[in-house]
């Protein structure tokens, strides 16, 4: 993907000499912040844990193995590892990994890779392959269908998709960013952001034999959360 997200990931420096490594809500913290949420405000943890346990719940609760396509520094990882999933996951930013690698033992991951997602190797399968947040920063809705297809072959019951920015209210988000940031369009002209119909995600289930399921986002604090949906595609 050409653009400069891929800088800006692997600028990111963690803190983990700042924080009790053996209490789970700072180092989950501290991932998150990795991953970005230091420019979201008001989002806790407790709404954090609220959020994930309603994904769990879809993916059918502990003992299931996880695939995460774009998982960043590894904060879903983490907790998914300690509630009992198996896990695995895929990022382009080296940086990121390397912060995960410090919280999550070799033997606590069936695999790490560092790639671009349309690389996602499949022939390690899991009950589901999930993103979050991830969808967003691909070059084009030609390449989002590419690694859903590579996200199929690599889930043996699921395929989960958080926060996908909806194309219906694509001129309300940047009309709202707009006004919190007047100099938004000069600084991220070179940081691209893939909106998608609901219709490309229904197509491809329909194509494939498919059920598909939409959820709104209602992560508290998330200001975010009238732009995107959650989609949840079972075999």
């Amino acid at each position: 993907m050409q653009n400069d997200w891929q800088k800006i990931w692997n600028k990111r420096e963690d803190r983990f000499d700042e924080i009790d490594l053996n209490n789970e809500e700072s180092v989950f913290m501290e991932l998150k912040r990795l991953d970005g949420f230091d420019l979201t405000s008001g989002i806790t943890y407790k709404a954090w844990m609220s959020e994930l346990e309603r994904v769990e719940l879809k993916l059918g609760g502990g003992g299931q193995q996880i695939f995460e396509v774009g998982c960043g520094s590894g904060a879903n990882l983490y907790k998914f590892r300690r509630n009992g999933f198996e896990i695995g996951g895929l990022d382009y930013s080296q940086k990121l990994l390397d912060s995960l690698k410090k919280i999550l033992k070799p033997n606590d991951l069936r695999e790490l890779i560092c790639d671009e997602a349309i690389n996602l190797p499949t022939e390690i399968q899991y009950d589901a392959s999930i993103s979050f947040g991830v969808f967003e920063y691909f070059s084009s809705i030609d390449y989002a269908r590419e690694v859903l297809e590579k996200m199929s072959k690599k889930s043996r019951k699921m395929i989960a998709l958080l926060e996908i920015y909806d194309e219906s209210k694509r001129e309300d988000f940047f009309e709202l960013r707009r006004s919190m940031q007047k100099d938004y369009d000069e600084r991220y002209k070179n940081l691209p952001k893939q909106f998608y119909p609901r219709k490309f995600f229904e197509d491809f289930a329909s194509e494939h034999g498919f059920s598909i399921e939409f959820e709104p986002s209602t992560l508290e604090g998330y200001w975010n959360n009238e732009f995107v949906f959650h989609c949840y595609i079972r075999k």
